[in-house]
C-alpha cells in the first residue's frame, strides 16, 4: 500500500524525472520493510484480483458472441499479464507462467479483433471483396479456436497457476 501511495504521490510533480525513482523506492520498501511474506501476500492479492475481472467479463458475457465482449476479455488479460510483469522473476517462475498463459489468449484475441477492425474499415469500401474474404476467415477461424481452446485450456490454466503462488 505505500508502493502505491508513493507511486500516486509522483504523479503531482515532474514524471519523467521522478517516476523511475520512485519505482525504485517503492520496490525497496516492499522487499526490505514489508518483508518477503507480505509481498508474496500482496502478490496473490493484485494478480487474483486481476483474474477476477477475466473472469467476471468471462461469465457475464451474452448468449451470443459479440466482438466487444471479447475486446474487453483481451483487455482484462492485458492487465492480469501487465500485474503478472511487475512480479515476474524471470523464466522458470510460477508468475511466469501466467504471462505467458496470458500473452497467448491474448495475441489470439488480438488477431481476432485486428481482422473485425479490418473488416469495418472495408465495409465503406466496395471494391475489395478479397480482402473482406481473408479479413472474416482470420476471423471466424480465431473465433473457433478460441471458442474451442479458451474454456477448457485457458481460464481453468489461469486459475491454477495463480493458485499455486
Amino acid at each position: 500500500r505505500r508502493a502505491c501511495r508513493l507511486l500516486r504521490q509522483s504523479a503531482h510533480g515532474s514524471m519523467g524525472r521522478q517516476l523511475p525513482a520512485r519505482i525504485g523506492q517503492a520496490a525497496k520498501e516492499l522487499t526490505v520493510k514489508a518483508g518477503e511474506a507480505s509481498f508474496g501476500r500482496e502478490r496473490r492479492h493484485l494478480l487474483t484480483k486481476a483474474f477476477k475481472r477475466v473472469r467476471k467479463v468471462w461469465e457475464h458475457r451474452p448468449a451470443e458472441w459479440r466482438d466487444s465482449i471479447l475486446h474487453h476479455l483481451r483487455r482484462a488479460l492485458r492487465r492480469l499479464r501487465y500485474t503478472a510483469e511487475f512480479f515476474d522473476a524471470g523464466p522458470g517462475s510460477e508468475i511466469h507462467d501466467i504471462i505467458r498463459q496470458s500473452k497467448r489468449w491474448q495475441q489470439l484475441l488480438g488477431k481476432h479483433q485486428d481482422a473485425v477492425t479490418v473488416l469495418h474499415w472495408l465495409a465503406h469500401t466496395h471494391d475489395r471483396a478479397e480482402l473482406k474474404a481473408a479479413a472474416q476467415k482470420q476471423k471466424d477461424d480465431t473465433l473457433w479456436t478460441f471458442k474451442k481452446k479458451w474454456p477448457q485450456k485457458g481460464l481453468r490454466r489461469l486459475r491454477r497457476l495463480i493458485d499455486a503462488l
